[in-house]
């Protein structure tokens, strides 16, 4: 029988005892202990702003007419200013009052129509966001309107969306 000069005690006896290659991959290893690390603490809101946010998201996902004048106006009256951003001037389109799509349709004019202001000036303006929703909403106010002032700006932003000029753009 052939002895291994590296293992102590050479003799077959010494040899069955100590561990072998294969003894020592099967052998389960200790693992280690992963580190819990603490997430982000949470922000505190503040409750007005957590009121802001729960109306704001209301007057987002309101569908049809009447539920989206009772979010906007609820938002409304709470002494909050309506963002400017294209999805929530798109709801205010539906709104029941007509100053208040008059509004909304000066307000999208000024986000589509104006160029950017900030860094990139002169670039152009924003491409719109729900276009056929908005062409569509548009098209309905063109027709059922009372105030002719609010039938003309509505046609007004829908020609510049189908790319043709529109008076007064920069």
């Amino acid at each position: 029988m052939w002895h291994d000069p590296l293992l102590k005690g050479g003799d077959a006896a010494s040899m069955a005892s100590s561990p072998t290659v294969d003894d020592a991959a099967s052998t389960p290893t200790p693992k280690r202990a992963g580190r819990i690390i603490a997430g982000p603490r949470p922000m505190t809101v503040e409750p007005r702003e957590q009121e802001r946010q729960r109306l704001l998201g209301r007057v987002l996902t309101a569908e049809g007419r009447p539920s989206i004048t009772r979010a906007v106006d609820e938002y409304l009256a709470g002494s909050f200013e309506l963002p400017r951003t294209q999805p929530v001037w798109l709801q205010v389109l539906e709104h029941r009052d007509e100053a208040r799509v008059a509004e909304a349709i000066a307000t999208l004019r000024a986000i589509l129509v104006e160029p950017v202001p900030g860094p990139r000036l002169g670039e152009g303006s924003a491409s719109p966001e729900r276009r056929a929703v908005l062409e569509s909403r548009l098209r309905r106010i063109e027709e059922l309107a009372d105030e002719a002032a609010t039938r003309e700006a509505a046609a007004e932003l829908r020609r510049f969306l189908q790319g043709k000029p529109v008076e007064g753009s920069v």
